[in-house]
């Protein structure tokens, strides 16, 4: 360890090491800062309306279509894991991973009321509907709306 960390020109053997570890830091970068390979991977079979083919899946795809080891690209494309964000009710404050269900689905809708019925119908107990909405941003006719599948992968979003 000591030829290592020794920097005296004669120490040839300390040089070399320091060049093997450098060298094997390039190799394994993507192995140590693998947020994409973390979290940015996903199902792709989900993405049964192809949604995501036009933009790589937001990104998560490069143009080669291998996954993207070093960057994690949020994406509710069906197949992803759902991207964090802190929603706010009040004065409590919850993280969207927090909501996500093991036995069962969360629905998140901007126009809940919409979806009321459905999930009290077809829901079988298993879905979990949340409203939310955002103060800052104009009521349109679009809807936002994500389904989120048991253990935080999208299946569905319009």
């Amino acid at each position: 360890m000591d030829s290592f960390f020794d920097m005296s020109p004669p120490n040839t053997d300390g040089a070399a090491r320091r060049k093997a570890v450098h060298c094997a830091q390039k190799i394994l970068d993507d192995e140590f800062h693998a947020l994409g390979a973390e979290i940015g991977w996903f199902y792709p079979d989900l993405d049964v309306n192809g949604e995501g083919k036009e933009t790589n899946h937001d990104g998560q795809l490069k143009d080669s279509g291998r996954l993207d080891l070093l960057y994690y690209h949020p994406s509710i494309i069906p197949g992803h894991h759902l991207p964090h964000a802190w929603l706010e009710k009040g004065n409590e404050r919850l993280s969207t991973r927090d909501m996500v269900k093991y036995d069962g689905f969360v629905l998140i809708a901007s126009r809940p009321g919409l979806w009321k019925t459905v999930v009290a119908e077809a829901g079988g107990g298993l879905v979990n509907l949340i409203g939310i909405s955002d103060a800052g941003e104009k009521a349109n006719s679009e809807e936002s709306l994500w389904k989120e599948r048991k253990m935080g992968f999208s299946a569905w979003c319009r």
